[in-house]
Order: C-alpha cells, then structure tokens, then sequence
C-alpha cells in the first residue's frame, strides 16, 4: 500500500477514519470519515467531559473517494478544509480545495442518533 496510492484509498474506504480531532469547548470533537454508496462523509463526535459522545453529520459529501477533512475551532466557530491527500494526486491534476466555516452545535442540536452504549 506504501507505493501504490490506488490501493490504499480502498483500503481507508472500506473502514472508518479518523480525519482530524478538534478542540472544542464542548470536549473534543472527531472527525469521522466514512464512504457509503461510493461518497465520502463525515461525521463530528463530540466526546463530552460529563460522560457520553453527541453526533453531528457534517452537512456535506467528499467530491472525490480520497478526499480528507481538516479542521480547527476558535470560539463557537469551527473551520474545516476539505481536500484530496497530497500523495493521492498528482500536482497537475490536483482539483479545488474548499473550506468551510460553521457555528458549533449548540448541545443536544441535530444529533445522530448515537450507535452503540456509553463506556
């Protein structure tokens, strides 16, 4: 998988990935990718200091199947930077990178429904 780039996107597209951990006022927020139906998304996990995780989806899709999130938070304010990983293309063909600026979820705000119990 070292050499060969196409192999490992489909390696990393058939589990869950962690893109990026944000330090949230909330507690820290992971950044989860996953691809479903052949597009990439993420998925914010806030792990609160109280206990428990409250699940935000992030409200867009990946343009290409390598494609990654990074990401930082000041304030209520969260920024994300959705781009391919530079090994996966080549500098000629690299496309857009797109950022993104969004307001922290207020709690409990839009939650997925959270898979599995609390540890």
């Amino acid at each position: 998988m070292g050499i060969s780039p196409p192999a490992r996107s489909a390696f990393l597209n058939r589990h869950r990935v962690l893109d990026a951990i944000l330090p949230l006022a909330q507690g820290p927020g992971l950044l989860i990718r996953s691809v479903s139906n052949g597009k990439v998304q993420w998925v914010l996990k806030v792990l609160r200091p109280e206990g428990g995780i409250a699940s935000y989806e992030v409200p867009f899709t990946g343009a290409l199947p390598y494609e990654r999130l990074r990401g930082d938070a000041r304030g209520n304010r969260i920024v994300l930077l959705a781009a391919p990983h530079d090994f996966e293309v080549k500098k000629a063909e690299r496309p857009s990178t797109h950022v993104y600026v969004a307001e922290i979820p207020a709690p409990d705000a839009h939650q997925v429904p959270q898979e599995g119990g609390q540890r």
